[in-house]
């Protein structure tokens, strides 16, 4: 008498919950403020009470070099509307003198300080709508630039403010255009560990 091995059955209910967990893993991984999406960085934010003298928003890797025709490797937009009296729009890149000189000692630091060593700085208008766009310059190496408010006077808030940031590289392919450039790629590897997955649970149907 031949002796066989039982083979390996997965029951109805835990196949279900599988791919329920694969497809939870999946939104939470490709979500806003987890991971970068297509829209991952453009930041819409509202503020109502103001804390601190500086705000931290976000930061962007831009690549070396811009694609063929372009003239610089990217473009970072900024719009406030709202109560900003007081308030300045900053941003730094990682060169000695600028984000690293501030952020390891930013709380000693008094305003006017913060804003100096910004690359670009942009005062708001209070109740009023403020814009601002910056193309960002090639220069042949990697580099970070981080975003951030700042303000001078005691802010007042009087009612909310509400601003977009939008950070983007000047390749225009939907795989790379709004992802900075040490998060490209990710999506595609979300993308391959769900096929693996999704065929791993089939195959143990």
């Amino acid at each position: 008498q031949k002796s066989t091995s039982p083979s390996m059955r997965v029951s109805t209910p835990l196949r279900v919950t599988l791919l329920v967990t694969v497809c939870v893993l999946l939104v939470l991984a490709v979500s806003p403020g987890q991971h970068p999406t297509a829209d991952a960085n453009v930041i819409k934010a509202t503020v109502d009470a103001w804390g601190d003298s500086f705000l931290y928003i976000d930061r962007f890797c831009f690549p070396r070099e811009a694609p063929s025709g372009q003239d610089s490797v990217g473009t970072i937009e900024f719009t406030a509307s709202g109560s900003t009296n007081g308030m300045t729009f900053v941003l730094f890149d990682d060169t000695p003198n600028s984000w690293p000189s501030v952020d390891s000692r930013i709380s000693d630091m008094t305003c006017q300080q913060v804003v100096d060593a910004a690359k670009i700085s942009m005062p708001l208008v209070n109740m009023q709508t403020t814009s601002g766009s910056w193309k960002i310059p090639v220069t042949g190496e990697f580099h970070y630039y981080y975003a951030g408010l700042v303000a001078c006077v005691p802010a007042m808030m009087e009612e909310t403010m509400k601003f977009t940031l939008t950070m983007t590289n000047s390749d225009s392919s939907w795989w790379s255009h709004q992802f900075s450039w040490d998060s490209q790629g990710l999506l595609e590897i979300y993308l391959v560990f769900f096929i693996l997955y999704t065929l791993l649970v089939a195959s143990m149907t």
